[in-house]
């Protein structure tokens, strides 16, 4: 099964978590840079270069992708496109315009605030997204948590409300209006994680119906594939990852989000500027 490959790379996957703490912490600090640079044109500008870069990136990861495996990427791709007269009918593309809405405006928003903030109190607002995720999920996904996941989100929301209220009481760099700002705005980026979760989920399901592999529903409300339950395929076989109804391929996903994010993000960025400056809206852009 697909959760017994990745224990099979359980050392992969501790690599890959170690380069995203690290790039992370060094994003926070070099964007914290910029930020003073940029000032109150941080969001809009970042922005946009932002959903480019994320464009390019998913695009070769996309080309990779078709060129090792062709037919499985060209039909994912019309499955993903699909349309029909009722929401049950239509690709998952529904879902990933959503998230890449939920994308964008997490990240010009952040990118907003970021000016007004320090590196410690920014990287400590962005840790709301895990109370947001854990509350969306459970209204989106019907998620159950544990008291001690529960106690562990709790935790984490309190001492970001500690730390708004003692930058209020002191004399540092840290705005309380951006602070907020900064926490409360990363639900859009809860928002999207579901969203793509109900894409994967979604898509998965699809072709269980149609018999070509079986989805395994956990505790928490989300759907995994099983690789194994491939019909007519040894499992023991290349071939059952080289079929057109292997799970959704993660850059298809990407590149999706990424080439709606590129479309919306200057609306988004001219729609926060408008709530959170007084100069008119087009003269500020």
């Amino acid at each position: 099964s697909l959760i017994a490959a990745m224990e099979d790379k359980g050392g992969l996957v501790i690599a890959l978590m170690t380069c995203v703490t690290l790039t992370g912490t060094v994003n926070n600090f070099t964007g914290r840079i910029r930020a003073q640079t940029l000032g109150k044109y941080n969001g809009a500008i970042v922005g946009l270069l932002n959903a480019f870069v994320y464009l390019v990136f998913n695009l070769i990861g996309l080309a990779v992708q078709y060129w090792r495996r062709r037919e499985v990427i060209r039909e994912q791709i019309y499955r993903v496109l699909r349309c029909g007269s009722k929401w049950s009918e239509l690709g998952v593309w529904k879902y990933l315009l959503l998230a890449a809405i939920g994308d964008v405006a997490d990240d010009v928003t952040g990118l907003a605030a970021q000016p007004y903030l320090t590196t410690l109190m920014y990287a400590l607002m962005n840790q709301a997204i895990v109370p947001f995720t854990v509350l969306v999920s459970m209204v989106m996904l019907h998620a159950r948590y544990t008291l001690l996941e529960i106690g562990a989100v709790v935790v984490v929301g309190l001492a970001a409300i500690l730390c708004v209220l003692s930058s209020q009481d002191s004399k540092g760099e840290d705005n309380v209006f951006w602070a907020i700002f900064a926490a409360v705005t990363t639900s859009f980026a809860a928002f999207s994680f579901v969203c793509k979760e109900l894409a994967f989920g979604e898509y998965a399901e699809s072709l269980a119906a149609n018999g070509q592999f079986k989805v395994v529903r956990s505790d928490s409300g989300t759907s995994s594939t099983d690789a194994n339950s491939f019909q007519g395929i040894d499992s023991e076989s290349d071939a059952a990852m080289e079929s057109a109804d292997a799970p959704l391929d993660i850059f298809v996903v990407g590149c999706g989000v990424a080439i709606i994010g590129l479309l919306v993000v200057a609306p988004i960025s001219m729609l926060n500027e408008a709530l959170t400056s007084q100069q008119p809206v087009l003269s500020a852009m």
